[in-house]
């Protein structure tokens, strides 16, 4: 965005020239420019010069009412995430102490997630890593509010909130037993849900941040990555029909006791709680 500031609205600027501007590397300033159009803050054009490619980037409506806001603003945005060059803000992906916190943060829930979903439920033990993977969402949304600083509420900001939702109402349903009858499949289906926003999260990341990533898809509005994240999608669609079958049949199997009484239907908290 610094490098746009002159620009009239509408007039492109050269790829090239715009890296000689910023002084960045062609793979960091790849990603920045793909952030920033995905956020709509500026638009990027693909073409040719005669037979050699050619990349222009322009500003939007959107960046031009973000950089006269950040032009006038009395109070200058603080470094977290984004720096600030020539009073205008660029991500920065060279990681702070805050987004140290979030990867962090990120990979240990995935990580509980797992254990939870592949170990006995309903155990002691179960419960109380569920609610290490509620701690964990929590500091993973509330830093990822931090980090992602563009002066606007956009996609990583709504992630989070998502995330808080869903993993809110899963821990309701295991810990008040809501609805009565139908706990455990709510509590099933939006402890799911929230890992797979974490895994969408993630996807964004990597696409974002790894370098052999960034120079084969430089904008995250790529066909690529709508494809990894309908791959994704469809994935967790399955886990939970999955899941929720299992534990359908597993409520309505018999079970026979030490006395030989037959118990008829069984309960047990399928995740997380």
């Amino acid at each position: 965005m610094a490098a746009l500031k002159g620009l009239p609205r509408g007039e492109r600027l050269e790829f090239v020239r715009l890296r000689a501007i910023v002084n960045a590397t062609e793979g960091n300033l790849g990603a920045h420019i793909g952030t920033l159009e995905n956020a709509g803050y500026i638009k990027v054009e693909k073409d040719f010069n005669g037979k050699k490619p050619r990349t222009r980037v322009s500003l939007t409506e959107p960046g031009a009412r973000l950089r006269q806001l950040r032009r006038f603003s009395a109070r200058p945005p603080r470094r977290r995430g984004f720096g600030r060059r020539g009073g205008e803000i660029a991500m920065n992906l060279d990681l702070i102490p805050l987004g140290w916190m979030h990867l962090i943060a990120s990979l240990a829930a995935i990580v509980a997630a797992l254990i939870i979903l592949a170990r006995p439920k309903g155990t002691s033990i179960h419960k109380r890593r569920g609610r290490i993977y509620v701690a964990l969402i929590l500091v993973t949304s509330a830093t990822a509010l931090g980090i992602y600083r563009f002066g606007v509420f956009f996609f990583p900001h709504w992630f989070a909130i998502a995330s808080l939702a869903t993993t809110a109402i899963a821990f309701a349903a295991a810990r008040f037993k809501i609805p009565a009858t139908g706990w455990v499949h709510v509590h099933l289906t939006f402890t799911l849900a929230s890992v797979y926003i974490l895994i969408g999260g993630g996807v964004n990341e990597i696409f974002l941040r790894v370098y052999v990533l960034r120079r084969l898809v430089p904008s995250l509005n790529s066909p690529t990555v709508g494809v990894t994240h309908l791959v994704v999608i469809v994935s967790f669609v399955v886990l939970i029909v999955y899941f929720n079958a299992r534990e359908w049949h597993h409520r309505r199997t018999p079970t026979i006791t030490a006395d030989g009484d037959v118990v008829a239907d069984r309960s047990g908290s399928p995740a997380g709680g």
